[in-house]
């Protein structure tokens, strides 16, 4: 009886735990070139999300091209796996940079560009593979800022085989990368030891809980969050200013503009900043009108 109950909680507690939901997938089965046979262009980067938003990037790398096919010549796209691909997404080609000549490839990124606004607990993860003399170190890198400053989280290290297997990170102790707009998720190769040496990457996945953002605590945050609001916000600066913060900044956001969240009292006292209006057209300072006091009777 007592195993039965803790079977029976636990399987409660797994239907309660928020399910994580897709904000970018790269499932690199459109490398198709031009002229014939797969692989990438200059024109194909930034790559588009597949599912959800998003940009993959890649730096640092020998960007030398093909004269004939106009193609990168140590970026190809080699068959892909079906292994950590969402479902309706067959197994197709791959993300699959070389070492280079000189190894000129040992130190470049590949970016994701991400906004995690609306979600918490983010998560990545792919499939990869590679050979002998491929790339031997892949380091995991996060940026909460645009890519101004990385924060290594991880290093994957080892020749990988021909045989495809998952990594994957959680990232839900990072709360820099929650309701974010300028998350970068960062993997740099290092250690080819020849020209033709590879390592693949297919399904590139990344996931939040779905959330609503904080409330702003200061004025500075509340313009500072005003690209990420979808909901109106009403904040009480002084017994008499209101801002207000108007949502969804897209008029075409699912959902409208929602209902209003709590009011924030005090947020912080008016008098200390000035609302410049032409700089925050969405801001709009209202001075709510008195009641009239009645005269009294003689």
């Amino acid at each position: 009886m007592k195993h039965r109950i803790l079977i029976t909680i636990a399987l409660l507690l797994a239907a309660a735990a928020p399910a994580q939901t897709v904000i970018s997938y790269w499932a690199q089965n459109s490398n198709n070139l031009p002229g014939g046979g797969f692989g990438f262009t200059p024109a194909s980067f930034p790559q588009p999300a597949d599912v959800g938003e998003g940009t993959l990037t890649l730096a640092n790398f020998l960007a030398t091209v093909d004269p004939d096919t106009g193609a990168y010549t140590t970026i190809q796209s080699f068959s892909g796996n079906a292994l950590n691909a969402l479902p309706g997404f067959p197994a197709g080609g791959s993300l699959s940079p070389q070492g280079g000549p000189d190894t000129g490839n040992n130190g470049m990124h590949i970016n994701l560009h991400i906004s995690t606004v609306g979600f918490e607990n983010i998560a990545v993860s792919w499939a990869q593979r590679g050979t002998a003399t491929g790339f031997i170190w892949r380091g995991f890198s996060y940026s909460a800022d645009g890519g101004a400053s990385f924060t290594l989280f991880d290093v994957n290290t080892g020749v990988l085989t021909d045989v495809w297997s998952v990594v994957s990170y959680d990232l839900s102790s990072v709360a820099a990368l929650n309701h974010n707009p300028n998350v970068v998720l960062r993997i740099t190769l290092d250690g080819a030891s020849s020209t033709n040496g590879n390592n693949r990457f297919d399904n590139i996945l990344v996931t939040g809980t779905p959330a609503e953002p904080p409330l702003p605590k200061t004025f500075e945050e509340l313009v500072g969050a005003e690209q990420q609001l979808r909901h109106r916000v009403v904040a009480v600066l002084e017994e008499d200013v209101v801002v207000e913060a108007l949502g969804p900044l897209d008029p075409d956001a699912p959902g409208g503009r929602g209902p209003g969240l709590p009011v924030v009292r005090p947020l912080c006292p008016a008098r200390r900043h000035r609302l410049d209006r032409a700089r925050h057209p969405r801001l709009a300072v209202h001075r709510p009108r008195r009641p009239q006091q009645r005269p009294r009777a003689l």
